[in-house]
């Protein structure tokens, strides 16, 4: 088992992604006190890189990791994949148009529950569709996502 840098693992995680962005799955654990590591787990068929990271708020996080192998059946079953998805401007209007007004509703709980509905059928709309490699932004009003994190 090699241990490297997070930024080194990461650019191997890029590599392999880029080569195959279905059937990857992400799973982070926060650290047991305030002063400890970060846990993270990016899986894909048999293998899964593993990460302790100093924080997962920092866009260069300090940390080491390995890449294992891993047993699926030890998994839990139907996680959602992973990935980077793209959403046209026509998608984008849709989401923010079924996002609930408060002055539609009489109650705040009520408009609560519309607005968790709301974004639960957005997230639904989004594991609908199938994970791309990364690439740039082309069109204007197009925006990106990278999930689900479990």
């Amino acid at each position: 088992m090699e241990k490297k840098k997070v930024d080194e693992l990461m650019k191997d995680f890029y590599q392999e992604y880029q080569e195959d962005p279905s059937g990857w799955s992400f799973w982070m654990s926060p650290p047991p006190e305030s002063d400890k590591f970060y846990e993270a787990y990016i899986i894909h068929g048999d293998e899964a890189f593993f990460l302790k990271l100093d924080s997962i708020f920092s866009p260069n996080p300090v940390g080491i990791g390995t890449k294992l192998e891993i047993e699926r059946d030890q998994l839990v079953k139907d996680l959602p994949d992973f990935g980077y998805r793209k959403f046209s401007r026509k998608e984008v209007e849709k989401f923010l148009k079924n996002i609930p007004k408060p002055e539609d509703y009489k109650s705040k709980s009520k408009f609560f529950q519309a607005l968790k509905s709301s974004q639960n059928k957005m997230i639904e709309k989004a594991l609908d569709k199938n994970p791309t490699r990364f690439e740039p932004i082309e069109e204007p009003g197009e925006l990106a996502a990278i999930g689900p994190y479990s």
